[in-house]
């Protein structure tokens, strides 16, 4: 009989307790542990699992764009699903070492050790054909994407001996799930260059955005769990007002975290505050107001200075004809402030270190100002303060790709759902950039120039 651990499999899926999260959680995904908190996503998770187990199955995608839950319905939904089946699921935990990991995860769930230093994949082989011929393993990499940005050639090979060692040698037995973004799809062409066709039309899965029924039926789920009141009414609103062509799950979690912040609980108080469109935005401005995060900035002229005003912040101080560090002084803000982000350097370097608090960061992306000064480093030393800087220029491509895919990620969604609106002065035609740089130059702008292609 194959050595599988009853105490340890079988507490893999039984250990694992429905439930136990908190629904209100913004753009945290959903893990396996939060199974019940999953809705509207139950024909997906049912058409995935039966793709994943299909005896013809060998590797397969889960992909659609940032925000459309690919993780959550990976961790929350097809995994706890898989388990149920007694399919042994391995999770990389670690995309720079998909092997290390996958043994690691291996060893955790079956009674079968290494062999003393026995090479990772030696091990995964040993353990899957040694297996019962109905058991089944799936080896899980979400965000592939990610690693193959970061890290392409080494992930590329650990990935593709895996397929070639383990997954088309099992008889079956095994095989391979992964998620990706849609428009990082390619990236994966890599991979299938050392495998051959890794994802065939019926080894996808493309998760869209939820139609509106199943957004309406997921929200009040979440309203419902999180204990915010509401009516069908307040439900049907949010889900017309965050998309005409469906709507993002993570829209819905910044959604329900506003109506719970802000206090609606009707559809006409939703109306009041701007509506679904507004909800976000008002929410994050709510809340930096409510956990003390105002921000205090400079500019070069008033115009800008009542403009910064206007987009948030609490008081914009004009650099040419004000000292900021008298200002914020005569405000009572001197030592004071938490964050500090700098691009003109020179003599605000002193001044950043005068009004920085206690244990506060200073980050410099420039030096506009100039990149040496005498300074008085003591109150760094006194105030435990941490000074740091950074680059676009000096990073490598790959370093620029793991920021890109970062963004995309956790950033892009606030964009997209309108929570953060980029503040665009003028649009140049291309043939126009040398304009385009005489107006930057000229400092009076207002926000991004952009060049149209």
């Amino acid at each position: 009989a194959w050595p599988m651990s009853p105490t340890r499999a079988s507490a893999v899926a039984a250990a694992i307790p429905p439930s136990a999260g908190v629904p209100l959680r913004g753009l945290a995904p959903y893990a396996e542990t939060e199974r019940d908190l999953l809705g509207g996503r139950d024909r997906d998770r049912d058409e995935i699992v039966k793709m994943v187990t299909a005896d013809t199955f060998r590797a397969g995608l889960i992909f659609g764009e940032p925000g459309v839950g690919k993780t959550s319905i990976l961790h929350a939904g097809v995994i706890p699903a898989l388990r149920e089946r007694r399919v042994l699921v391995m999770v990389c935990r670690d995309l720079g070492a998909p092997a290390q990991s996958f043994a690691a995860e291996i060893e955790a769930q079956v009674a079968v050790a290494p062999n003393g230093d026995e090479p990772a994949l030696a091990y995964i082989a040993r353990v899957v054909s040694a297996a019962p011929a109905r058991q089944q393993f799936v080896f899980v990499v979400d965000d592939v994407d990610l690693a193959l940005a970061s890290d392409g050639d080494h992930v590329v090979h650990e990935l593709s001996d895996l397929f070639s060692r383990v997954i088309s040698r099992s008889a079956g037995r095994a095989r391979v799930l992964f998620t990706c973004a849609s428009e990082r799809f390619h990236l994966l062409g890599r991979l299938e260059q050392r495998t051959g066709s890794l994802f065939p039309p019926d080894s996808r899965h493309e998760l869209r955005r939820m139609d509106p029924t199943d957004a309406a039926a997921a929200l009040e789920r979440i309203l419902t769990m999180g204990g915010v009141p509401h009516d069908r009414d307040l439900v049907d609103a949010v889900v017309t007002g965050l998309g005409h062509d469906g709507v993002l799950p993570a829209d819905l979690q910044l959604g329900a975290i506003a109506l719970h912040e802000q206090r609606l609980t009707s559809a006409s108080a939703l109306a009041r505050a701007g509506g679904a469109g507004e909800l976000e935005a008002a929410w994050l401005t709510a809340a930096c107001r409510a956990t003390g995060h105002d921000v205090y900035t400079t500019a070069g002229s008033e115009e800008k200075c009542r403009a910064l005003e206007t987009l948030g912040a609490i008081r914009a101080i004009n650099y040419r004809t004000e000292d900021f560090e008298a200002v914020l002084t005569e405000l009572g803000l001197k030592e004071r402030i938490d964050v500090i982000l700098d691009m003109a350097g020179g003599d605000f370097i002193q001044k950043n270190i005068n009004i920085a608090a206690p244990e506060g960061r200073i980050a410099y992306i420039a030096f506009a100002r100039g990149s040496t000064a005498e300074v008085n480093f003591v109150p760094l030393l006194l105030k435990r303060l941490t000074i740091t800087g950074s680059t676009l220029r000096a990073q490598t491509f790959a370093q620029k790709a793991v920021m890109v895919e970062e963004i995309l990620a956790h950033i892009y969604p606030f964009f997209e759902s309108g929570a953060i609106v980029p503040v665009i002065d003028r649009v140049f035609a291309l043939e126009d950039v040398a304009d385009a740089h005489d107006y930057m130059h000229s400092g009076v702008h207002m926000g991004k120039i952009v060049l149209q292609m």
